[in-house]
This record gives C-alpha cells, structure tokens and sequence, in this order.
C-alpha cells in the first residue's frame, strides 16, 4: 500500500511538472492592416479562457501562463476579430481589419467629406448619440474615452468651467495647444482666455454655451494633414462639429429629458484640531523651541480645542442637474428642416456653483434646382454662469489650505471671523455672475453645373457678447465704513466674420481609382472689445 501511494504521488508530481514546463510567456505586437500602425486599447485573450489583457500605446501586449497549441483572440473597436494559433511561436504578430462598416462610414474632412477607407489622414470620428450616453457640462468633456489620441483634462470642476484637450500631446513650449474647433463649417472662438484672464481662480468655458444635444458627429484631425486645410490654425489638431439637419419625413417631434447629480469625487484628507496642534508642537519641539507653541490668529491652547470646523463640509454640497431638448424635424424632397429648443440646469459641487443653458437652432435645407442648393445654419445659446471665488481668490481654495479647523465663521459676537482665512465670509459677501450670448448664422449655396462639377459659396458670422458682474460687500471690502461697496462689470463684444468659395471637381477611374480637385478661397476677420467698468467711474481699460 506504501508502495501504491509513493508511486502515485511521483506521477502526479511528474503531471504537475509536465504541465508547467509546458506553460510559458508570450508578446507580441497587434498592428492595423491600412497603416502598419500598432492599435492601442486591443483585447487580446487566450481562447476559451480567463487569461487575457489589453494592448499599450503601441500595440505590444504580453501574457504568461500559456499553453502551447492553444489559441489566441484579439479585436478592437471597429476592426474584425482574429483568431491565431500559438504554436511554438513565443512572438506573435496579430494584424486586425478595419470592419467594413466602419470602412465605409463617412467622414467630414473639412471642406467635404470622403468614406473612411479614402481618407489618407488621421481622423476618429464620435457621433452625436455617444456624446449623449453621460451627463456632461459641456460637449467636449463628453470626449473623453471617446476618441483614440485625444487627452480631455476637466479642469476644477466648477459647473462651467473649460476643459484642456490636447491632441496627439502638446505641440508647442510657448504658444497655445488647444485644438481649431470649427461649428458647421465657421471657425469660432474658443480660447479661455481671450475674453478675460482667470479672475476668480477659473476660467470661464466659452464652448460651454453649445447644446451637446444639437450634435451629429464629431471629427477629429489629427496629424499634420488638418493644418492642409486650415493652415496654421490646425497645428494643434482640429474639431469639426457637425451639427443635426432636417431628415425626409412627416413632422417628428422628439422630447428628451436627463436628470442627475454631482458631486465631488474624492474628499481631500484633513487634519482635525487635536491633530493639528499635535503636529504643531512637535514641528516647535524639533526646531529646539521649549514651552507651548504659537498658534495663529491669537488663540490659545484651550481656545482652539474648542472649535474644529469641517470648512470642506460647508462649502460643499450634491447638486442637482437637469436637462430638457425639445427637436423637431421635418423633410421633402425640396425642403428640410431641424429646429431644436433647449434648456439644461448644471449645479456644480460647491455651494451657489452653477451653469445654467438656454439653446435654440434651426437649420434648413431647400433644393431651390435639382442642382443648386440652399442651405441656413443658425444657433443661439445663452450660458448663466453663478461663479464662486477657487484657488488662489480664496472660497474652496482657501478650504484647502489656509482656513485652519480651529478658525470659525462667526466670532461670539455675531460678527464674521477675521483673524485668519474664513472662506465662507468670501462666498456669502461676494456675488459674481457671468451671461454669454452666442449667436452662430451661416448660410451656404451648392451649385452642380456639370457632372461631378460641385461650386459652394458659404458666408458665416459669429457674434459674441459676455458681461462678467462682480458685487462685493462693504463687510467684505471695509467693515469700518457701512456705507461702502464694490460692483465692476466686465463686458465683451466679439464678431467673427468668415467666408470661402470652393470648387471641387470628383473623377472616378474604373471602381479603385478616385480622384478629388479642389480650390478655393477663405476669408476670415475676427473684431473684439474688452471694458471694464466701476461704479462711480467711466471705463478705464479698452482693448
């Protein structure tokens, strides 16, 4: 019976060797079929099995663990599944196929549009249901995991503030790197900081105004291709944002509504007052002073024991969000129409935080000859932002860092705290609010002489107004004179003209040859004025 056993524990210790000497690790590469190039984000997974990963940046992947015979999955978003088989081999490389619808979806690429599989360039496309699938506060921040080579930063996530989108990285160590975002074909401005610097600690989001909801797709160039067709304005990449039409039909009307909450992701880690000034006088005893240590703002020991005030708890809070579209569209064969009204409430995380839009569209398309078309772009969008000081002007800035959490808001007497930093005094004695008006019209005619002849004239106007108010108490600015007050008011006037005459010519050569001529011709002028007036004075800067 010994015997028995002795010989079948060496056989099963043998099997369990056998079967490890067996396993092993592979890489290998996951490339696409067009280019060469390596596909990041691809699944590649061992077939009938747990044992998988997900490619790098350059499509190289590895995985232990592996038997030899058994076989390998690997796909991609819009590319065919493939399946290999290991082998021996211990470096496989894995070449996937863009899938045929995808191949031939069309893409805008600026003055047109060509199938995918024509386009020589970089360019991700996003249609306007995936913008959709989240609640966001504006449509770039919608970007976000969307497109391959697109890096979107939310910024302080204060309701109406800008995102940083970068494309392919940072392109330049001294100009800007934000991207050409181009609206129906009209270049608009989009530079945080062309209408003001970042008073208050934010920046306001000048694409924040444009309704997500008004969105058809969404194009993204990305190599040096973009600035072939917009020159130096697309060094940094381009987004064209096409926006919804009339489509053939009865009247549709089509009625939509989301609602959520915000909330910040993650409550920083802070000190209490017993741990505070535990720290405090360790720091003291370790730079060789003896006695009690100096605390801030005049207290004492026993004094500061007696407050810890959560300042994080009172500025923040969960805010609601709501959003109502209202669309309708409509189409013949010589007349379509898309009219869209929209409304949406963004509360942002700290408390008096909010964005509030207001949107209206209405695009038509009239077929005037069967072969010359009309067609208007318009869209306006009015954005209420409810500011509140961050950073370095104090509020959740100051939160964060100088309000101390033996300090209060009231000292005994009723009167605000003012020996130390006392964030909610700067938010409940301030009052800022900024009103954007955007107002985009554009109107395009299409002209088909002869076959495969197409002439397009368009002419665009983007017109911009922002007023940014500023209240600031006489308890805030000087408790000692009752009387006293501050109220500035920062108005912004921008006009946007821009206009280009096309002439494209499209020669089909058999069934695999195609050829694209164009030329043409843009103008563009961009006219802007900055004030700032104080009450009790006439403006004192112009820009």
């Amino acid at each position: 019976m010994k015997r028995l056993f002795v010989i079948t524990a060496t056989m099963l210790l043998l099997m369990v060797a056998s079967t490890t000497f067996a396993q092993k690790t592979i890489s290998g590469k996951v490339t696409d079929s067009k280019d060469g190039q390596g596909i990041s984000g691809a699944s590649v997974q061992i077939v009938g099995t747990s044992n998988g990963t997900v490619s790098a940046q350059d499509g190289s992947f590895t995985l232990s663990n592996v038997a030899a015979g058994q076989s390998l999955s690997a796909s991609g978003v819009g590319y065919e599944t493939k399946i290999v088989d290991i082998g021996d081999s211990s470096f496989l490389q894995i070449v996937l196929t863009a899938t045929t619808q995808e191949m031939n979806e069309v893409v805008v690429i600026g003055y047109g549009t060509q199938r995918k599989r024509e386009v020589t360039g970089a360019i991700s496309k996003v249609s306007g249901d995936k913008l959709n699938t989240i609640v966001a506060p504006s449509f770039e921040a919608a970007l976000q995991g969307k497109a391959p080579g697109v890096q979107v930063m939310q910024g302080n996530g204060l309701a109406g503030s800008g995102s940083v989108i970068r494309i392919r990285g940072v392109g330049s160590v001294t100009a800007g790197g934000d991207p050409l975002y181009v609206v129906d074909g009209i270049p608009i401005g989009s530079d945080q900081f062309l209408r003001q610097d970042n008073r208050s600690g934010m920046n306001q989001n000048p694409l924040a105004s444009i309704n997500p909801a008004d969105i058809e797709s969404i194009e993204v160039l990305k190599d040096a291709g973009a600035t072939g067709i917009y020159g130096s304005r697309g060094a940094n990449g381009v987004i064209l944002i096409t926006t919804k039409r009339g489509k053939s039909g009865k009247p549709a009307f089509n009625y939509s509504t989301r609602l959520g909450a915000s909330t910040y992701t993650r409550k920083p880690s802070f000190v209490s007052t017993a741990e505070w000034l535990q720290l405090r006088q360790e720091g003291w005893v370790n730079d060789g002073n003896t006695g009690y240590a100096d605390i801030p703002g005049g207290f004492t020991y026993e004094s500061a024991a007696k407050n810890n005030t959560d300042w994080w708890d009172l500025l923040t809070q969960t805010g609601f969000i709501n959003e109502h579209n209202l669309s309708m569209s409509q189409g013949t064969k010589k007349f379509k129409t898309f009219a869209n009204l929209s409304y949406s409430n963004n509360e942002g995380y700290i408390k008096s935080n909010a964005y509030e839009r207001l949107s209206a569209r209405l695009n038509i398309d009239y077929n005037i000859l069967s072969n010359l078309k009309l067609s208007l772009t318009s869209g306006w969008n009015r954005g209420v932002n409810k500011r509140v000081p961050a950073a370095w002007d104090g509020g959740i800035g100051d939160a964060m860092s100088g309000a101390l959490p033996f300090f209060s808001v009231y000292n005994e007497d009723g009167s605000y705290f003012t020996n130390g930093a006392n964030p909610m005094r700067r938010m409940l004695e301030t009052k800022r609010r900024e009103i954007d008006n955007r107002f985009i019209g554009g109107l395009s005619l299409e002209y088909q002489p002869i076959k495969n002849l197409f002439i397009r004239a368009n002419g665009s106007v983007e017109y911009t107004t922002a007023i940014d108010d500023v209240y600031e108490s006489n308890i805030w600015i000087n408790q000692a004179n009752p009387d006293s007050g501050y109220a500035k008011r920062f108005p912004y006037w921008g006009t946007n003209k821009n206009g280009n005459v096309t002439v494209n010519y499209l020669k089909n050569i058999g069934s695999d040859h195609k050829f694209n001529f164009l030329a043409g011709v843009e103008a563009q002028e961009y006219i802007r004025e900055n004030y700032l007036f104080e009450i009790g004075s006439l403006p004192v800067r112009l820009t």
